[in-house]
């Protein structure tokens, strides 16, 4: 694409924007509401849930009285959970169009949310298509490298960067990080929609044709019908770069970040242990295993723990439950997500209920 009318595009999609939120008195109000929440959650830390398979070996239920934020289509996750996160964010224009059920009910249940005000290049007003809730917080894209002037802000490949920003703005004092595995692979199944080129590289829009996501906690995620971007190294180069970005814009501030995941490549942040990170005594952790399982209408940890059968591959019985290694649990939640919920990791393992014995 030439250099100059992108230049000349970008300038007219700026335009159209800032137009339409300063020319009424929405665009005020919204960014005294953002000034309103700078620093809310000074000394406070928080987990960054980002959304790779290695969230099928981390303990989620641990953080249940932890302030949490998670992205996009994690409602997929929530079954497996006995809490609400406390915010969610959104900001791909195609994952917006398709999910905008699924924002409204975070935005009912969570904290906060937040979105985007305008789809660029749509020219879609997202506060038209959404309900009016006060926890909805309104960003302002802006062609920038990184924001400290919310509701600006850059959306920069991945929504978890527009989440690093919003952060730092809510003055979080600690940020650790879940689930940002950046081992992306291609997606061969999924149909390429739209190509677009820059100097350096190309953007793959992509719709999915088959429940097999490769890149993401659950095989549904980018599911059949799905359209996102491809995850292609033009792409996946750009985000580790603004990775890095984030990790000198915290030092500035002295907000402290940690790279607590499971198989993760993120080199940006220095890494600790999940359980670490956490330091909960094996009493606690217990005790929200115990209440995670009974949260699913079961009898009881014991229960569970006495009820399941040993298996270290996929099996074909139709079981009550199965317990695997955490090593097994990502191949084995793709082939069996629809009719097993799985609970855990637990002592090194996962815990597969039938879902006939779920009541949620």
């Amino acid at each position: 694409m030439d250099s100059n009318h992108t230049l000349i595009k970008r300038l007219g999609e700026q335009f159209y924007c800032n137009g339409k939120r300063f020319s009424s008195v929405y665009g005020w109000k919204e960014l005294a509401r953002w000034k309103k929440l700078r620093n809310s959650y000074k000394g406070k830390r928080v987990f960054l849930i980002a959304n790779g398979p290695s969230l099928n070996m981390t303990p989620l239920y641990l953080l249940k009285d932890e302030y949490t934020i998670v992205f996009n289509r994690f409602k997929l996750m929530l079954e497996r959970l006995n809490y609400q996160p406390s915010f969610y964010m959104i900001i791909d224009n195609k994952v917006i169009l398709d999910n905008t059920d699924l924002i409204a009910e975070f935005a009912e249940k969570s904290k906060l949310a937040f979105v985007p005000d305008i789809l660029k290049v749509e020219k879609v007003s997202v506060r038209d298509i959404l309900p009016k809730r006060d926890n909805l917080m309104y960003l302002f894209q802006e062609p920038m490298k990184f924001s400290n002037n919310l509701p600006f802000f850059k959306i920069g490949n991945s929504v978890t960067f527009g989440a690093y920003q919003v952060l730092k703005h809510l003055g979080f004092s600690e940020v650790y990080v879940v689930g940002n595995d950046m081992n992306y692979v291609v997606h061969q199944t999924a149909d390429v929609v739209n190509n677009v080129k820059f100097e350096s590289g190309v953007v793959q829009d992509i719709k999915s044709t088959k429940d097999d996501d490769p890149n993401h906690f659950d095989p549904r995620y980018f599911g059949k019908g799905q359209t996102y971007h491809q995850p292609t190294a033009f792409v996946t180069e750009r985000m580790f770069k603004n990775l890095d970005l984030v990790a000198e814009e915290y030092k500035k501030s002295g907000v402290k970040i940690v790279n607590a995941g499971y198989n993760s490549m993120v080199q940006s942040f220095p890494k600790l242990d999940f359980y670490e990170a956490l330091g909960y005594s094996q009493v606690k952790i217990d005790g929200l295993f115990d209440d995670l399982v009974r949260s699913k209408g079961l009898e009881s940890r014991e229960w569970l723990i006495e009820k399941a059968v040993l298996s270290e591959d996929v099996w074909e019985e139709d079981l009550d439950v199965v317990v695997a290694p955490m090593e097994m649990a990502t191949a084995i939640v793709k082939k069996k997500v629809l009719d097993y919920l799985p609970l855990g990791p637990y002592q090194d393992k996962i815990y597969f209920v039938n879902r006939k014995l779920i009541k949620l």
